[in-house]
């Protein structure tokens, strides 16, 4: 999951290099195949950037989880050791 947000990350911030060259190509020379590269670019961004929020939600969700559990172990051990005593 690490390595997937990681990679979606990288694929938001070359689609916005990729954007940003073809508005400065687009200002030179303009038509209808740079038009549509930029719908293709925007839309690549606009998912990338939906799913590695998605991606870190589910992340930060698992890291959660896991803290949860710990202190709950930590209570339970800690009323056995006074139930010992």
């Amino acid at each position: 999951m690490k390595i997937m947000s990681k990679l979606l990350g990288w694929l938001m911030i070359i689609s916005v290099f990729a954007i940003v060259i073809t508005i400065i190509i687009s200002a030179f020379h303009f038509d209808d195949y740079l038009l549509q590269c930029f719908l293709y670019e925007i839309s690549i961004f606009l998912i990338s950037f939906y799913s590695k929020d998605i991606v870190d939600a589910e992340l930060l969700e698992r890291k959660i989880k896991e803290e949860i559990w710990k202190l709950e172990e930590k209570e339970l051990n800690r009323s056995k050791s006074d139930e010992n005593t």
